[in-house]
Parts: structure tokens; C-alpha cells; sequence
């Protein structure tokens, strides 16, 4: 399975060189909720376990909180977090397959995850493990407003990496992460429910679409809507590594560059990411357009 595999491979790097991209998106959906002592909540695609961790900050009276997610690497970064485990589990689980019980949650979550099901069948797993009352909080990045654009800055910061990195790495990135682009994009298309070939993958996520498909399972109460958020990258070896975690081969070798080698082509690199990207407080900021669904049942 792609996603699985993508995900064991992302696992090691992925709390250090992506969490803090995403964790500011992730508080703009849990500001939203409210959970009371007798609350039973579950994150599918859990990951790392950052959407538990945060949930139980934020209330840490709930009752019992649960996470799944296909990668068993993932799941044992989660393990590694300071939570309280005898009030949390963790269990690998395919999202479109629940092995759990009817009527039992009153809270699902899902945070930048939908894009790698199939919608359809997942939102049905999820309305039947909801008690009746329950809520569904799902966000997801919005590729078609980022693609209304001639193309996004994730793009540019795409072929620029791929451009320097050409001169400094033993295997060509351009054509590695081109390869894992197109396997990515096919298998995320082959996956879609209602998804006409003449049409871009993930482009079911637009609000309106998104929240057809919930109505259409038996959610009632759908509010899907459209917000923009920023994430911030630090400095442009974190913009290096959230582009590159899904290739190991390259974060090891550009752990074992030479100090001084390694420093020209961040310093290349930067030379061009500050052309696109604002520049604030040090910091390179891009804008995200965002999706984000509340449902009950």
C-alpha cells in the first residue's frame, strides 16, 4: 500500500522537519471543539500522534482518546510522546475499515489525512463509529485553490530544490522526487470516489464537493468551509527537509555532506527561496488555502 509505505519512510524525520509546519494549521481546527469528562474521541491517520497530544492539553478531563493510523513507524513516534497511555491507544488500522464499535465516539478528528482515502468509504466508517449527537472535524489542504494559481510556491520551492541540489548530491533529486510525485498523484487518483480522469486528484476536497459527499452518507449539520492559514519555515534547511523526507536517501547523505559543502548549497538555495516567499521575523512564510469540515450525526 503507497500510503503506508510513503509514511514508513517519512517516520523518522517526520516530527522534527514537519510537525511544526502543521501544528499552527492543527490549533486553527481544535479551537473549534469543546469536550467534556465523558467525551470518547478518535484521530484516524494519527501519525505522530500530534492531534492527541494537543487534544489533551487542550482538555485534559477527557475521558478517553484514541489513534490509528496504517504506519506502525508512525505509530511508534506517537509512543514516544509524554502522554498519559493508560488513557490513550494507539492501533494500527486501516481508516476505511474501522475494527471498532458502533455508536461509541462522540468526537472523530482527522488533520491533513483525507487526501490519501478513499473519501467515500472513510466517511462512512466514520459516521458509523460516532455515537448519535457526534461530531466529525476534518482539515485538509485545498490543492484546487493552490493550483488556481499558475502554479503554487510549493512547486517553486520544488524545482528550485531540485535545481541547486543537482550540483550536490550523488543521484539527480529532480528526477527521484519527480518519480515519487507521479507515483504519488496516480495512486491518490486511483483511489477517489466519484473521480473523473479528466480531473486533477484530490479535487473532491473543495468545500462544496466535500460536503455533498458527507451529506450523502447520512452527516447532518455539515458546515465545510475555506480559510487560508500560514506555515512557517524557519530557515531554508527545514524547507530542504520537508521537501525531501520522503526520500531517506537524501536526508543521509545530506547528513554526512562535508560542513562546508552542505552550507553553499543552503546558501544557494536561500539565495532563490527569498524570492518567493515573504520574509517575517527571519522566517519564510507561505500562505495555504485551507479546507475544513464539521459534520454531526
Amino acid at each position: 500500500m503507497y500510503r503506508e509505505t510513503y509514511y514508513d519512510f517519512c517516520a523518522p524525520a517526520y516530527r522534527r522537519y514537519l510537525e511544526p509546519m502543521v501544528s499552527p494549521l492543527l490549533d486553527l481546527l481544535l479551537s473549534s471543539l469543546h469536550l467534556s469528562s465523558e467525551d470518547r474521541v478518535l484521530d484516524i491517520c494519527t501519525g505522530t500522534g500530534l492531534v492527541l497530544e494537543k487534544l489533551r492539553l487542550r482538555f485534559p478531563n477527557t475521558y478517553f482518546l484514541v489513534g490509528i493510523d496504517i504506519s506502525l513507524p508512525m505509530l511508534k513516534q506517537a509512543q514516544t510522546r509524554t502522554l498519559p497511555h493508560n488513557e490513550i491507544s494507539l492501533v494500527r488500522m486501516e481508516a476505511e475499515q474501522l475494527a471498532l464499535t458502533s455508536n461509541h465516539f462522540s468526537l472523530v478528528t482527522m488533520h491533513m489525512a483525507l487526501h490519501h482515502l478513499k473519501v467515500k468509504k472513510a466517511l462512512g466508517e466514520i459516521l458509523r463509529v460516532l455515537r448519535p449527537g457526534g461530531m466529525l472535524a476534518i482539515q485538509v489542504f485545498d490543492p484546487i485553490r493552490n493550483r488556481a494559481r499558475e502554479y503554487s510556491l510549493i512547486d517553486k520551492l520544488f524545482y528550485l530544490l531540485c535545481e541547486r541540489a543537482q550540483k550536490y548530491f550523488t543521484l539527480n533529486p529532480s528526477t527521484q522526487l519527480q518519480t515519487v510525485r507521479q507515483q504519488h498523484h496516480q495512486k491518490e487518483a486511483d483511489t477517489k470516489d466519484h473521480q473523473p480522469p479528466n480531473k486533477p486528484p484530490n479535487s473532491n476536497f473543495q468545500p462544496q464537493t466535500l460536503q455533498v459527499l458527507a451529506q450523502e452518507v447520512g452527516f447532518s449539520q455539515v458546515n465545510c468551509s475555506s480559510l487560508t492559514a500560514q506555515i512557517s519555515f524557519p530557515d531554508v534547511e527545514a524547507i530542504f527537509h520537508y521537501h525531501i523526507n520522503q526520500l531517506p536517501y537524501y536526508q543521509k547523505e545530506f547528513a554526512e555532506m562535508p560542513a562546508e559543502k552542505k552550507a553553499r548549497f543552503l546558501s544557494a538555495l536561500a539565495a532563490n527561496v527569498k524570492k518567493h516567499c515573504q520574509n517575517i521575523q527571519g522566517a519564510f512564510v507561505q500562505n495555504y488555502p485551507l479546507t475544513q469540515l464539521f459534520a454531526y450525526k
